[in-house]
């Protein structure tokens, strides 16, 4: 069974931009789009009726997992001393108060912390249940060295893999040497 029209992706949106993209989504003119919890509020001032999910399987029986960065980690440099520790241990204890995660949590952002919950938008619920706090996501291109570059790269390569031109083992082996020269 096909779960995509491969003639429905045309060679004229291979590397559209991100903001490109939720701006047709927005508009009603693509009917999905690889986003996270950031354009969220685009989506509801826009009036749209939509709704979010993991990626998409390409064969049946594969595990669906959702992409993105929840609960990015904050960390102390090793080498600080003194009042620049002191002050970075305040700043890590704010951070990881109730006050600032319902923040966080307002923003859209899904929050990872042992004990929290976050009050997540309902289109986001479910990704939010069954992968975000089960660990079902992987990482994208924001955590490497050139960011810019592995977005570009990812968008394109997915849709190729989308028109059919390349395989599930070619999308991979190219992002993997795209991210491998990126750094």
């Amino acid at each position: 069974m096909e779960l995509y029209d491969r003639d429905l992706v045309t060679r004229d949106v291979v590397g559209m931009s991100g903001d490109d993209m939720k701006t047709q989504f927005a508009n009603g003119q693509v009917a999905m789009i690889c986003t996270g919890p950031w354009d969220f509020s685009t989506f509801q001032e826009s009036g749209l009726d939509w709704g979010y999910a993991p990626m998409p399987i390409m064969e049946e029986g594969m595990e669906s997992y959702a992409q993105g960065s929840p609960s990015p980690a904050l960390a102390i440099y090793s080498k600080l001393e003194g009042e620049k520790l002191d002050a970075a241990k305040k700043f890590l204890t704010f951070m990881v108060s109730d006050w600032a995660l319902d923040q966080r949590t307002k923003n859209g952002d899904a929050i990872t912390v042992e004990g929290y919950t976050s009050d997540v938008a309902e289109q986001y619920q479910t990704v939010y249940e069954q992968n975000v706090q089960t660990g079902k996501y992987f990482l994208m291109t924001n955590f490497y060295t050139n960011p810019d570059v592995l977005s570009t790269a990812t968008q394109a390569e997915t849709q190729q893999l989308v028109q059919g031109a390349i395989s599930v083992d070619q999308w991979a082996k190219n992002i993997d040497e795209k991210m491998a020269a990126a750094q």
